[in-house]
């Protein structure tokens, strides 16, 4: 028979332990206190390093807030919150090639699940809202920032269709870490208005319930912002190494 390792945990890992389970189990609820320092010390028996230590984990972890001079409370858990912890390790990652590509294909598999579903279950609403970005698109076609804007918002449309309080938090969060793979191909002449034409393209998809079409177009339009990121960084590297 193969053995088995058995891991022995430290004093503040068990601790740990037992007040997630009490977070989760609603012994503890949202907002409410947990016992201080020497309550903790006198329940658990032991020093007040391990319920510190064990009182940090549970701050990395986005568990509980901790206020100098006061006793840690149960955070809320909300979709903000998780990328909020997520966003450092995000933004490091995005310094690499390979990271960039990662996230630019997340957003690909996104994005084109949406347009999809949208095709699919849109309302009347929902579609005039998609219109009345494309419209806002259309009417700042000269004005670079004001464009961002309007794209931003588009997608977001897309997003909200679902009505998944996940989907939707994730989306606005990458729209922010790839935000200058947005301003560099915006930059690019003439891009505005292809983005325009593509988001033209997607919602023409959409609205006649045709879910290959949109993702067609969909497709074509993150390939296309893929290749003029792609030639802007060459350019870039061209530059810095001459």
């Amino acid at each position: 028979m193969a053995k088995r390792i058995i891991h022995r945990k430290k004093i503040y890992e068990e601790i740990v332990d037992h007040l997630f389970d009490d977070i989760k189990n609603g012994v503890y609820k949202v907002n409410e206190e947990l016992p201080s320092e020497r309550e903790l010390m006198e329940e658990f028996g032991v020093g007040r390093p391990a319920v510190r230590e064990a009182i940090s984990k549970l701050e990395l972890m986005g568990l509980i807030d901790v206020r100098s001079g006061s006793v840690a409370k149960v955070r809320e858990p909300t979709i903000q919150r998780l990328v909020d912890e997520m966003s450092g390790v995000v933004q490091l990652l995005l310094m690499s090639p390979e990271g960039e590509a990662t996230f630019q294909e997340i957003r690909l598999i996104l994005e084109v699940a949406l347009v999809r579903k949208a095709a699919r279950d849109a309302g009347s609403e929902q579609i005039r809202k998609l219109e009345l970005a494309l419209e806002d698109n259309r009417q700042n076609l000269n004005d670079r920032n004001k464009f961002a804007e309007s794209d931003l918002s588009f997608h977001q449309a897309l997003a909200e269709i679902t009505g998944n309080s996940v989907i939707i938090g994730v989306m606005q969060s990458l729209s922010s870490w790839l935000m200058r793979k947005r301003e560099v191909t915006l930059a690019k002449s003439g891009q505005s208005k292809m983005a325009f034409e593509a988001h033209q393209k997607i919602l023409d998809g959409i609205k006649k319930r045709n879910p290959d079409l949109a993702e067609t177009a969909m497709q074509d339009h993150l390939s296309q912002i893929q290749n003029i990121w792609a030639e802007q960084i060459d350019n870039e590297i061209s530059e810095s190494g001459s």
